[in-house]
């Protein structure tokens, strides 16, 4: 007997065939809503800055369009990208920014926008004349009482009479006949060296570097640079001991970008009680007016000129006949009449007296401090061969130094000559991320054996966390141990710590530095001190030892820089065409928002292959392994590949 149902042939049912058809749109659709919820994270008008109350556009029929406000970053409040600024009727597809609408207002403040979100600016700014709530108008610039009286400004920075400049201007030239006969000697050294014509086998940009692609100096090459320098040293001067006494501060100060930063370098230097003298260096076409010469001069600093200084501070350097461009750090610490110098740069903000490194056991032993960099070295192999010595382990940061002249003068020399022979030295010294002066004081005492006390508490980095573009992960938060995988942490500021591991310095080395486009009110002003790494802490806790918010300290100084009386005629004495020239002035005050700072993106220079202690600053992921490995291990293959074809198709066109 058959069992009940076996071999019997059942009909099909008929919604097999249409259900792959029913559920694949539905899938999809729940694909789309979920990514266009997850975009709308990114691409929503940013709440940031709070909107500008009570703006009313009644009776309004439409409101008029300026342009579309492109900026970088991913942050409609970051700096400025006006080349890709777009006319009101453009549609907008990239990028992020704002539309600037008559009146200051704006709308459409997009962090990122894409095809989901496509607009006009000519429909958004009608928009608000309908509904004003996505309004936000710019910020007020700072307004300046009528009377301001010079004599009552300059007596609210006076310091103790012994420190103050006029009680030692009377050597001032006296010091600069012998800086300009001793900057003498060392250019007449260097033409006796030899001419600049060595070079290294290429360059070292993000998308080639010699080094990587496995290409080194010719061996006569290597010989001829290290026959130049001792050659060099031979001719320098040897150290003069009635020329220089004392301790004091170097800074370089220049047009109003170096100014600002200087000037709130000085101020913040006081504050920690740091009563030290302080040398202020100009090129002789940024020298400052009277004026402002005095109102230094009541914080105890004494501005001097550099000789042979005939080009401008962000003019690279030309030729040996000039200390300008990237010799001027060098020629400034050289020749300030100080035996044992801290040199600042204008943008580091210290916020502890750096008196007390003097009394360091590192410097104590050695006469030198120096502090490392956020990467490894970097540095060619064929700098091994020029120095007969090895690579320190250490990329160098000179934001801030300490040197004994008397101990060290030959190693300065050496650093003299590496920024004079910049078109070589550079190169070999560092790749892409930092080529310029910083390895140069390292490498001078290196390479003569000179011994340097390196701070042995790791950098650090202030700055935001940023939301990525293409992650929908949860916010950018801070205070959590490490940044969350949706954000990336963009540093903008350089911290730096006395050999005891104490915070000491704020580096604020990447740009906008502090300048004088700042809004009316504080509340307004875009904080760029808001996380420290690593540790994702809150900037405002991890420096709880000192008594007042520095960066409210700090936008305080710079109102009452824009409201000094002495401002305004300086901008134009420096935009005069024998100064500086108009081209090159700075705004005094605010268009638009006040900006956040870029910052580094760690993130994308450990793709590119650095390595170093800024790793401990981001969350690694398997897609930043490879991205690593195939910058450092694929991208020289594939240029050696193409090499062949390059040369035969020049040797064709020829």
């Amino acid at each position: 007997m058959r069992r009940r149902g076996v071999g019997k042939r059942f009909a099909p049912d008929p919604w097999m065939k249409w259900r792959p058809v029913l559920v694949l749109p539905l899938v999809l659709g729940v694909c789309v809503l979920t990514y266009m919820m997850a975009m709308s994270k990114y691409m929503h008008v940013l709440m940031d800055v709070p909107l500008t109350k009570g703006i009313s556009l009644t009776g309004t029929d439409s409101l008029p369009c300026v342009a579309w406000r492109q900026t970088f970053n991913n942050d409609p409040f970051g700096p400025r990208h006006a080349e890709r600024d777009k006319p009101c009727s453009a549609r907008i597809h990239s990028g992020s920014g704002y539309c600037e609408c008559a009146g200051g207002l704006t709308t459409k403040r997009m962090r990122s926008v894409s095809s989901l979100t496509r607009f006009t600016c000519s429909n958004a700014c009608a928009h608000l004349a309908k509904d004003a709530s996505d309004a936000l108008r710019f910020p007020a610039n700072v307004t300046c009482p009528q009377t301001v009286s010079g004599e009552k400004y300059v007596s609210k920075l006076r310091v103790p009479g012994k420190l103050r400049a006029m009680t030692w201007r009377g050597r001032l030239s006296q010091l600069d006949a012998q800086a300009t006969s001793m900057w003498g000697k060392v250019l007449a050294a260097s033409a006796a060296a030899g001419p600049d014509v060595v070079r290294a086998p290429g360059i070292r940009i993000h998308k080639q570097d010699f080094v990587l692609n496995g290409l080194r100096m010719a061996r006569k090459d290597v010989e001829t640079a290290r026959e130049q320098w001792k050659a060099y040293l031979r001719q320098t001067p040897p150290y003069p001991p009635s020329m220089f006494a004392g301790r004091g501060i170097v800074i370089m100060g220049g047009g109003l970008s170096y100014m600002v930063p200087a000037w709130v370098n000085v101020h913040m230097l006081r504050k920690t009680g740091c009563m030290l003298p302080v040398e202020m260096f100009f090129p002789v076409r940024e020298f400052p007016t009277p004026a402002v010469e005095a109102a230094l001069g009541e914080l105890g600093v004494v501005c001097r000129e550099l000789p042979h200084s005939n080009f401008t501070t962000n003019t690279t350097y030309s030729g040996t006949d000039d200390l300008s461009g990237f010799a001027i750090k060098i020629g400034a610490l050289m020749l300030s009449r100080f035996q044992e110098v801290i040199y600042l740069d204008s943008d580091n903000v210290p916020v502890r007296d750096p008196a007390s490194l003097f009394e360091s056991v590192g410097y104590q032993e050695t006469g030198a401090v120096l502090w490392a960099d956020y990467w490894s070295s970097s540095a060619a192999p064929d700098m091994e061969l020029i120095m007969d010595a090895p690579r320190p382990k250490y990329s160098f940061e000179s934001g801030q130094m300490v040197f004994d002249k008397k101990r060290v003068w030959d190693g300065l020399l050496l650093a003299a000559l590496f920024n004079m022979r910049h078109k070589l030295y550079f190169e070999l010294l560092s790749n892409f991320m930092g080529k310029g002066d910083k390895e140069s004081f390292a490498y001078g005492l290196h390479a003569l054996r000179i011994p340097y006390h390196v701070v042995q508490h790791s950098v650090g980095s202030v700055g935001i966390n940023n939301a990525l573009p293409n992650n929908f992960g949860p916010g950018c938060g801070m205070g959590v141990p490490v940044v969350p995988s949706a954000c990336d942490f963009l540093g903008n500021t350089m911290t730096q710590h006395d050999p005891d591991g104490r915070l000491m310095f704020l580096h604020t080395n990447m740009s906008p530095k502090w300048n004088l486009q700042i809004p009316a009110s504080f509340t307004q002003f875009r904080r760029r001190w808001q996380v420290l790494q690593p540790g994702n802490q809150p900037f405002l806790d991890a420096i709880d030892f000192l008594t007042s918010d520095p960066e409210h300290v700090i936008y305080q100084l710079l109102v009452d820089l824009r409201c000094a009386p002495f401002l305004e005629p300086y901008a134009e004495t420096l935009a005069q065409p024998d100064r500086m020239g108009p081209a090159r002035a700075m705004p005094l005050g605010l268009y638009g928002f006040h900006t956040s700072n870029i910052g580094i993106d760690f993130r994308r220079a450990y793709r590119a292959g650095m390595q170093g202690p800024f790793t401990s600053f981001i969350a690694l992921n398997f897609k930043d392994a490879w991205l690593r490995f195939s910058s450092v291990r694929l991208r020289p293959l594939r240029w050696h590949l193409r090499r062949p074809f390059v040369w035969l198709f020049r040797a064709c066109r020829r």
